[in-house]
């Protein structure tokens, strides 16, 4: 036996239940849609300033993510940044925090060449100047981790 539904097979409140339905379903759908339209997404920094600006930024305040997606992905520069996470995860939190209020003052940029860039830097938290250098590969800039770590002692800073 088939059972097919029709008007003609559906009371008066089945129809409305179901038009209840269908708009609440409607509603959902349009919300789901308005949300992702309007969702800001972060966009990659275009110049070396900026990526170093963001880089910078991002470990002082412990976005940790977006500090990551900057990264020049070599294998030492992954091995060397997974010890800064897990070195940064350890902090206690009122050391976080100091990082995170801290201001940071661009010292100095050198342009060694069309693709590297010398950023140094200081935060008024560690009172200490440091060298970032940042690569551009592929038309993007990116951070070379493994030379802030052979320039200065960074992770072995005051905690």
């Amino acid at each position: 036996m088939k059972f097919v539904i029709t008007k003609n097979n559906l009371t008066l409140t089945q129809m409305i239940n179901m038009n209840k339905i269908s708009s609440v379903l409607l509603f959902t759908f349009t919300c789901i849609i308005f949300m992702t339209a309007c969702k800001e997404e972060k966009k990659r920094p275009t110049t070396a300033m900026d990526t170093a600006r963001t880089f910078i930024s991002a470990s002082l305040d412990g976005d940790i993510t977006t500090a990551e997606s900057l990264l020049l992905k070599d294998t030492e520069n992954i091995q060397l940044f997974n010890m800064f996470k897990d070195y940064h995860r350890k902090l206690p939190e009122q050391t976080k925090k100091k990082y995170e209020a801290a201001e940071y003052k661009i010292n100095s940029f050198d342009e060694v060449n069309d693709s590297t860039v010398i950023v140094n830097y200081s935060n008024d938290y560690m009172h200490q100047p440091m060298n970032l250098r940042v690569i551009k590969k592929e038309e993007q800039w990116f951070i070379d981790f493994k030379f802030i770590s052979s320039t200065t002692d960074s992770l072995k800073s005051k905690p």
